[in-house]
């Protein structure tokens, strides 16, 4: 019989953690029968390979892959995963992390019931000992639905995080959608990719689809919180190529300067952490990772970032204040239009309302004036919804 949903787990040295992340998806409220769990090992050191072969050979629907080197990063298990997946949609879950009971049966029939959705994505909880963090899309509503992916602002308020998400399995491999191998932040990139090639996408905005554990103890560090040289430099190389895929897929400019400065900022955040002296810290910026980053051809229309990496050649790391300045002048940018459209549609309405009313003519001859009132009613609430660069085609 076959499986409806593959869920890939990519594995290195979580011993302590794996069981309760591979549990979470034993006790969901989605017939278990119906998964296939994928669980590709990148050389662990400890006893996570046995944990999973444990789990393969107790459970039918459970499968263990050995790399035979370590490849640094999740990217390369995940598509190692993709290529063993067989269902007809994918998740994803990191070995340190667990799903609410209910995460694969919500996230599966959304997508399951609109076959023009390629994606179905929801929130997650952050927990750090008795600490814990609600993430979630967005706050103004149950439901956010996405047709014009790459004019879509409200992008830069997604988290790219994985777990969080269902994919259509077709679409990523019609799209040829991969992760970069040996990386950090590959989630991005992947995410990205998909995000823009993507038909339809659903954000369930009131929905925790999985718990994020936060990992300090320097015995047992999440990777996202263990800063060091190789992770900065892999972190440039995600940006790169996230500026890539943006081009590639033709993204508004200023929905791409947005997305950067929203990562920029957590780059300053990680880069100012006291894990790296400034000698390391040097040596970073004149990397030929850095230097390909600066010289990328999106820096030729978007002038202002040459401003940030002025700085950091000038040994000013710490860039959040211009960051957030020049995040701000873009967003009033777009507000400003999106304001002055609003009201001139507005006023075209209120016009085509008066000479309706002045009229005194047959039915039939006011047909044409009630229905071009009606396309520009629309042309408002389109305008109220939506954000200034998907504007321009109102008037064309």
């Amino acid at each position: 019989m076959s499986k409806l949903v593959s869920i890939i787990i990519p594995v290195f040295n979580v011993e302590k953690h794996i069981r309760k992340s591979l549990n979470s998806i034993l006790n969901q409220t989605f017939n278990v029968n119906d998964v296939e769990v994928i669980m590709v090992d990148d050389c662990s050191t400890d006893g996570s390979g046995k944990i999973i072969d444990e789990y393969s050979k107790k459970y039918d629907n459970f499968k263990a892959v050995h790399l035979d080197e370590n490849s640094g990063a999740a990217g390369k298990p995940r598509n190692i995963g993709l290529e063993e997946a067989s269902c007809d949609f994918v998740m994803f879950l990191d070995s340190d992390d667990f799903f609410v009971e209910n995460a694969i049966e919500v996230l599966y029939n959304q997508i399951n019931g609109n076959a023009e959705l390629d994606i179905v994505l929801g929130g997650y909880q952050n927990i750090h000992g008795d600490n814990k963090q609600i993430v979630l899309p967005f706050k103004n509503s149950d439901e956010s639905y996405f047709e014009d992916t790459t004019n879509c602002i409200d992008l830069v308020k997604i988290n790219p995080a994985i777990s969080a998400k269902i994919f259509r399995t077709s679409f990523l491999v019609e799209n040829n959608i991969k992760f970069p191998e040996g990386i950090p932040g590959q989630d991005l990139v992947f995410f990205l990719d998909a995000f823009f090639n993507a038909k339809n996408v659903l954000s369930l905005n009131n929905f925790i689809v999985y718990n994020r554990i936060l990992r300090f103890d320097d015995n047992d560090k999440s990777i996202s919180l263990n800063v060091t040289s190789k992770y900065i430099l892999g972190l440039i190389e995600a940006y790169n190529l996230t500026l890539d895929v943006c081009m590639n897929n033709h993204v508004n400019k200023n929905l791409i300067k947005l997305i950067l400065l929203s990562h920029l900022q957590f780059f300053t955040n990680q880069i100012l952490k006291d894990s790296l002296s400034l000698d390391e810290l040097s040596s970073i910026f004149v990397s030929s990772n850095f230097e390909n980053f600066k010289n990328h051809e999106f820096f030729n229309q978007a002038a202002e970032f040459r401003l940030i990496f002025k700085n950091i050649e000038n040994g000013i790391f710490d860039n959040i204040d211009l960051i957030k300045y020049i995040e701000y002048n873009i967003k009033k940018e777009i507000y400003y239009n999106y304001d002055n459209i609003t009201s001139l549609l507005k006023e075209y309405k209120r016009e085509n309302e008066k000479l309706l009313k002045s009229l005194r003519i047959k039915e039939a001859d006011n047909i044409y004036l009630k229905n071009r009132n009606v396309e520009l009613n629309l042309k408002v609430n389109n305008v109220e919804s939506s954000k200034i660069w998907r504007f321009k085609n109102l008037f064309e």
